[in-house]
């Protein structure tokens, strides 16, 4: 007699192969080949897709970079041009402050500007020592004319009345010539 087999386990049997359906397309292994070749042309794609948005984003970056170093060189122009301006308008108000201290009190006061010197003929606060200027530029000194202040009248025309028509006439001034002249006819 023979021994009787052991029943198979479910793991032991070999794998069945389903029998394909009547409806189903028959197996072409050349599909295979080409939906391999279509998967590895898009798969190159999708690489050459993926390296060129990541050269995009260098470019990107660098070109971020570029432009705020484009940006910085303008602000630090348009900051240096501002520094300029204050610069200029600062001296022109040192040259105004001068120039209205300087009035009445030299004969010129632009040309006392120009013969200005900083170490001799100007004080720590940056006013100007008008005696040192006028030391040393004599030719600065404001010309004097005399005034009369006697009271009673003395020493000559007081001024403030109407001009004789001769001295209106020496002196040259137009106003004083009308001014003499009508008050010569008797109208004011």
């Amino acid at each position: 007699m023979t021994a009787p087999t052991p029943d198979p386990k479910p793991g032991d049997k070999a794998p069945e192969t389903p029998n394909p359906s009547p409806n189903a397309p028959a197996f072409v292994p050349s599909h295979d080949a080409e939906v391999l070749r279509e998967i590895a042309r898009l798969s190159k794609e999708r690489d050459d897709a993926v390296a060129e948005a990541d050269r995009a984003k260098a470019r990107a970056k660098e070109l971020e970079s570029t432009m705020t170093e484009a940006e910085k060189t303008a602000l630090e122009k348009r900051a240096a041009d501002a520094e300029a301006e204050v610069q200029r308008l600062k001296t022109e108000q040192e040259t105004s402050t001068r120039k209205a201290a300087l009035t009445d009190k030299v004969a010129d006061a632009d040309l006392a500007l120009k013969v200005l010197d900083p170490a001799k003929h100007l004080n720590p606060d940056g006013s100007v020592k008008i005696d040192a200027l006028l030391a040393d530029h004599p030719i600065l000194t404001p010309t004097v004319t005399p005034t009369v202040t006697s009271p009673d009248g003395g020493g000559g025309k007081q001024g403030g009345g109407v001009p004789v028509l001769d001295d209106a006439l020496a002196s040259g001034s137009i106003g004083d010539i009308n001014a003499a002249f009508d008050a010569a006819l008797g109208g004011k």
